[in-house]
């Protein structure tokens, strides 16, 4: 197993346990600073890794619930259809 991959397996693992708590930002700051969670956030789109950061973003990063204001706006709609194909690197995909 090269270095890499022993890092990433060790970020996987730390990652999944310091996900295990719910993330609220009330909590001391020091969970945020850990080296797990500063690790994991730095390498958060490693294939090996992605899975999870992408999975709980709430988890890796601080949030909280902002509250609205007194003057909200609708957004308008506005749907656009996803059919066709495109092409990357000469290769053509559909979703």
């Amino acid at each position: 197993m090269s270095l890499t991959s022993q890092f990433l397996s060790s970020a996987t693992l730390g990652l999944a346990v310091g996900l295990a708590g719910a993330a609220h930002a009330d909590e001391s700051t020091s969970r945020w600073l850990s080296p797990t969670m500063l690790s994991g956030r730095a390498n958060m789109f490693a294939p090996d890794l992605n899975f999870l950061t992408f999975q709980h973003m709430d988890k890796v990063f601080a949030t909280r619930t902002v509250a609205h204001g007194d003057m909200v706006w609708t957004l308008p709609k506005s749907p656009v259809s996803l059919d066709g194909t495109y092409t990357i690197l000469g290769e053509t995909h559909d979703l």
